[in-house]
């Protein structure tokens, strides 16, 4: 039985920077006193310390209208306490905000390493978590004149894309002889460079992009496979859900959606999307199931879905990863560490798509001897390599599967392959090969609500040689699971059962 197929148009197999933007600030003036205030701000809901420590920076005084703030940040570990003057009325710089926001707002800001962003896109997206806090806090007039914004321009967004791909864009090459786009040939022109994760958004495919991303809909809770021009099938429904609740099974084909059959809408991403709607709402559908047509109809609802689940048998300890998404780290490990003691460790990342390869980074500093490479991240002009930075807690030196297939990719195989990399002997990868990629997109996100998704960096798995971009990982025991059976036939090729 196939496991699960993550194919509902979200962003498939992808791990991204995600920047909105508001392209026409003017941060000449901004001084590093009034980025402090904006960074202070932002953070100010999540400080629980309440001391008031003395502060050692010698040109702050308690009359001085950042030093309550700062007070506050320094009682909370959020800035460093340090006998020098601040430079509050020197201009501030990228670098500033970069070292501010790297640490602190990780689970509001993928911040991108490598320093590829411009000035404006990272004071952009503190802006918008400030925005996200501002209701709960007194505005004061600098935060307010910081939060202004001019009119952004169709023409400020076109050469805004081109500005963003010239300079960050892993093929930028191709792009030197290009000095302007007309704004109503994007789409056309993104997808002349010929790179599959590279795409612009229109306005109205962007709003669904971020609708997408952050589920901001309601939804059945099925995994949908579309082969050609075939009406959509599911392939796996998700338990507890609306979909398990109205019977729905993994092979039922989609015929129509409120009456509505795929040639009356212009593609099957929007007949796929007249599944979702509003909480609590209904919707109609009518599937083929072993040539009958059967109707269904099957309340939407926003469901949080585990990222990971475990289970221990005949001390066999399984751990299931579905996704690599924020958060993912702490589940991980606080579910694996209350396993105990195993003879044996399975872990499954079969139709994994990756996604914030931080998160696989944490988990595997974990697992891998001590300043070891994980990965290495080559981006347009420059690379960085990422090493464990811990004494491992865990090691995998007693037999472990790591099952993958075709949909497992990005963060998913960083996870896989690097565990093979540094337990040659006793990690045996299970399954059929997976998807092959080794990149990573920044999304930017422009204030009338158009996308530009393009490709960053490349990486490596554990060295400067190892790249799965279009190659992918080959399994070691290589088994495919038949579709059409009730069993997993993954687990059963390693002995292994789970309790139906």
């Amino acid at each position: 039985m196939k496991k699960r197929v993550v194919c509902f148009f979200v962003l498939l197999f992808s791990s991204m920077v995600i920047i909105p933007s508001t392209i026409a600030m003017d941060v000449n003036s901004l001084t590093y006193g009034d980025l402090l205030s904006l960074y202070f701000w932002a953070l100010t809901p999540d400080w629980k310390n309440t001391n008031h420590p003395v502060l050692n920076y010698t040109n702050i005084n308690e009359n001085d209208s950042l030093y309550p703030l700062l007070e506050k940040a320094v009682a909370n570990d959020k800035f460093p306490n340090l006998s020098i003057p601040l430079p509050l009325n020197n201009q501030a710089y990228e670098d500033d905000l970069a070292l501010l926001i790297k640490n602190n707002f990780w689970k509001d800001i993928e911040y991108s390493k490598g320093k590829k962003l411009t000035f404006n896109f990272l004071l952009t997206e503190l802006k918008a978590v400030y925005k996200k806090n501002a209701e709960k806090q007194e505005s004061s007039q600098i935060i307010n004149s910081i939060l202004q914004n001019s009119p952004v321009t169709n023409d400020e967004i076109a050469d805004s894309v081109l500005s963003l791909l010239k300079n960050n864009y892993i093929n930028k090459d191709q792009l030197s002889s290009t000095s302007s786009i007309e704004y109503d040939n994007l789409s056309e022109f993104v997808e002349s460079l010929g790179e599959e994760y590279t795409v612009y958004y229109n306005p109205k495919e962007g709003k669904d992009f971020m609708d997408n991303l952050n589920w901001e809909f309601a939804w059945i809770w099925v995994y949908i496979e579309q082969l050609g021009d075939e009406n959509p099938r599911i392939v796996e429904v998700i338990p507890w859900t609306p979909a398990e609740d109205v019977g729905l099974q993994a092979e039922d084909q989609i015929m129509s959606i409120d009456w509505k059959v795929l040639s009356d809408f212009s593609d099957s991403s929007s007949f796929i999307d007249a599944l979702k709607g509003e909480v609590w709402s209904r919707v109609q559908v009518w599937i083929k199931r072993d040539g009958q047509n059967l109707s269904k109809i099957i309340t939407r609802a926003i469901i949080q879905v585990p990222t990971v689940v475990t289970t221990k048998k005949w001390w066999t300890c399984y751990v299931n990863v579905y996704s690599f998404d924020i958060g993912s780290k702490d589940s991980f490990l606080d579910k694996f560490k209350n396993l105990g003691s195993c003879d044996q460790y399975i872990f499954d990342v079969r139709s994994n798509p990756g996604w914030v390869i931080d998160e696989v980074t944490w988990i595997l500093d974990k697992f891998i001897p001590y300043w070891k490479v994980i990965m290495t991240e080559k981006w347009v002009d420059e690379n960085e390599v990422i090493k464990s930075t811990e004494i491992p807690s865990y090691s995998l030196n007693k037999t472990t599967y790591v099952l993958i297939d075709n949909y497992t990719a990005s963060a998913a195989e960083i996870f896989a392959g690097v565990l093979k990399h540094y337990y040659p002997n006793t990690v045996k990868l299970v399954g059929t090969q997976t998807y092959g990629k080794g990149s990573v997109q920044q999304v930017v996100q422009f204030p009338n609500d158009a996308i530009i998704k393009y490709t960053i960096w490349l990486w490596y798995v554990a060295d400067e040689e190892t790249s799965i971009d279009k190659v992918w990982l080959t399994p070691d025991i290589y088994v495919a699971d038949n579709p059409y059976t009730s069993q997993d036939e993954v687990l059963e090729r390693i002995g292994f059962k789970l309790d139906s």
